[in-house]
């Protein structure tokens, strides 16, 4: 009929410093930020793809002992390889140890569509955070990557009535009179 008909590919060539650097200008700050966003991958081990703390996604490694890291001024004459980091293997900032906090938590449920509530250390005062996981997939490709992002929770100061609340004599009245009965 006349019509050409083109059947074929599209792609687009992202580095994995390009999406990082996106999440860095997207959701980074200078100062402890508001939101923070881990995009990773799917399967164990869960290596990273980006983040907006700003923390490389690999790092260089001595080829001959991978648990070593690269000097900084090895040159030429050392060799080394660029390094994957996982999620869990994650180390860096205060921020990153939110997002491996968060991870953990979305992990240990089986990643859930919930919103998950994680803390910044064990302590009964530490901060909290609350977060959601989402999964990036391309229909007809292996392409499956997690996305997590946590904001920082508020506290609530104003979660118990104390003496001079003038909500105190009542509570202490139907108390008393609860335990009478």
């Amino acid at each position: 009929d006349g019509k050409n008909v083109f059947a074929g590919v599209l792609s687009v060539d992202y580095r994995f410093d390009d999406i990082a650097l996106f999440l860095q200008e997207s959701y980074g700050d200078n100062i402890f930020p508001t939101t923070l966003v881990a995009v990773f991958e799917e399967k164990d081990p869960y290596n990273l793809i980006g983040l907006s703390t700003g923390t490389k996604p690999s790092i260089l490694v001595l080829s001959e002992d991978q648990s070593k890291p690269c000097p900084v001024d090895s040159g030429d004459n050392v060799p080394c390889v660029p390094l994957r980091v996982g999620m869990e293997n994650l180390v860096g900032t205060p921020e990153d140890e939110v997002l491996v906090r968060a991870f953990q938590e979305h992990k240990k449920a089986n990643f859930p569509r919930e919103l998950v509530v994680s803390k910044t250390d064990d302590s009964v005062d530490a901060d909290i955070w609350i977060s959601q996981s989402s999964i990036y997939e391309q229909p007809g490709t292996s392409l499956r990557w997690r996305i997590i992002i946590a904001s920082p929770g508020d506290r609530s100061d104003s979660d118990s009535i104390e003496p001079g609340d003038p909500l105190f004599p009542v509570i202490l009245s139907i108390s008393f009179v609860g335990s009478a009965i």
